[in-house]
């Protein structure tokens, strides 16, 4: 055999035993690190999904409540990782539980309910992914819409007043207003807060007083941005009645900002007892508002006129009686008017009796009393009666004596023209015994009206 051909042959006999030796060397040493990726990539990331369960997600506040499903499909998760996407598009990533899962925790087919708290306002979605012991994320996610929660609701400070949520926020009119935001700043003056009104029965109304300005979002206030007013009245039985307001009482003041009620309106009283009260105002944009919620009490109150009498007769010399009551009322001032004239004021007037001597003319009148608290709330009652010199004086001749005795008389009886009916002193269209009682009452004899002489025997 040639020398330098066997040479050859061992040569490359060699390399290739050298080539295969390293081969195998290579091999070894990659196999380990394929078997570490292969490891690390796991097959769980595609075998393991989590499904949210439908109608199961709830938050107030961001505390947030839901239930997830795990379906068929071998690995080991760690933790559950949920990604919250608000509606400005802010997200939050939190893991649950934080400690992780304890070991065989939430295998398959297995339903948890999970509860955690978050920071972002108006959550829109929720996803979310398993996370595996070696920190891989599944690549099988689910995404749910959280439900709709109005602002009013949400247990958010929207509009950033340090009120949350109705009724503690003056910008929300109900829990289904979606605007924390007060389009008006409402003042409710009157009726008062803790005040006790005390008022008429026949006239219980009580004066309501309220004034408009620019609320969280309109500096320009204008009474074009108003559309609608009313009040809700809560009665002392617990129902609860709304009255609407009419735009035409509000008003623009010549100077500074807001809106006046211009002509008062009244708040309508049917029964006593405790009462609450607020105004709602209505924007443009149909935004309501709605002012500070006062307290009231009313208590009926009466004053009860005892002379002069309803239809009295009244012989006028020098003045005639007033005499009345107030009862429940604690009056600052009293006047009366005569056939709705001027105001005449009474010197003082207290709760309980008061008498009074006033001069009146001469004449048939209305006599309406009047009597003031220091809550401005007014108490009256009315009269009618006739003041005449000669109230009974028949024939005119300036005396009552027998001459009107026989006109009475004479007249005995149902009056055939009432406006024509000699006898008839009262003008009740009949001749009869109270006729004769105001001859009798207010007889002068041989005198006159001015100086009655020798009276009726008694």
């Amino acid at each position: 055999m040639n020398k330098g051909g066997l040479s050859q042959v061992v040569t490359t006999v060699l390399i290739i035993l050298i080539v295969l030796a390293a081969i195998v060397i290579l091999w070894l040493s990659l196999r380990n690190s394929l078997q570490d990726s292969v490891n690390s990539i796991g097959t769980e990331r595609f075998t393991v999904k989590i499904d949210i369960v439908d109608d199961t997600i709830s938050y107030s506040g961001c505390n947030v409540e839901l239930d997830v499903q795990r379906p068929a499909g071998s690995g080991e998760i760690a933790f559950l990782r949920f990604v919250l996407t608000s509606s400005s598009g802010e997200t939050q990533v939190i893991d649950h539980p934080p400690d992780g899962f304890v070991l065989g925790q939430f295998q398959e087919l297995e339903t948890l309910h999970v509860m955690f708290e978050c920071d972002l306002p108006d959550l829109e979605t929720i996803s979310v992914y398993p996370v595996f012991a070696n920190n891989n994320i599944g690549d099988n996610s689910d995404t749910a819409n959280f439900p709709y929660i109005p602002q009013c609701s949400d247990g958010f400070d929207n509009d950033g007043d340090e009120s949350i949520d109705y009724p503690a926020d003056a910008g929300c009119y109900s829990p289904e207003d979606d605007d924390e935001r007060k389009a008006f700043d409402i003042n409710l003056a009157s009726p008062g807060n803790g005040v006790n009104y005390q008022v008429s029965e026949d006239s219980p109304d009580l004066l309501l007083e309220f004034n408009v300005n620019p609320g969280d979002y309109d500096s320009d206030l204008s009474l074009e941005s108003v559309i609608n007013m009313w009040y809700n009245l809560t009665k002392p039985d617990g129902t609860v009645v709304s009255h609407i307001i009419s735009l035409d009482d509000l008003s623009e003041p010549n100077q500074g900002s807001g809106l006046n009620l211009n002509q008062l309106e009244g708040v309508m009283i049917e029964q006593e007892g405790a009462y609450d009260i607020n105004v709602s105002v209505q924007h443009e944009n149909g935004d309501i508002s709605v002012s500070q919620t006062n307290s009231f009490v009313v208590e009926f109150s009466e004053i009860v006129i005892q002379a002069p009498v309803e239809g009295g007769f009244y012989a006028l010399i020098d003045s005639i009686a007033l005499s009345f009551t107030i009862d429940d009322f604690t009056p600052t001032s009293c006047w009366y008017t005569l056939d709705d004239g001027d105001d005449i004021s009474l010197a003082s007037c207290d709760e309980g009796q008061n008498n009074y001597l006033i001069v009146v003319p001469e004449g048939s009148y209305t006599l309406k009393l009047f009597s003031k608290d220091s809550n401005q709330e007014t108490i009256n009652a009315d009269v009618n009666f006739v003041a005449n010199m000669c109230p009974a004086d028949l024939n005119g001749d300036d005396a009552i004596n027998t001459n009107d005795l026989n006109d009475i008389l004479n007249n005995w009886g149902i009056c055939e023209d009432i406006n024509n009916c000699p006898g008839d002193v009262n003008g009740d269209g009949f001749v009869d015994g109270f006729d004769l009682d105001l001859v009798i009452q207010f007889w002068t004899g041989n005198g006159n009206c001015t100086n009655p002489q020798n009276p009726f025997p008694q």
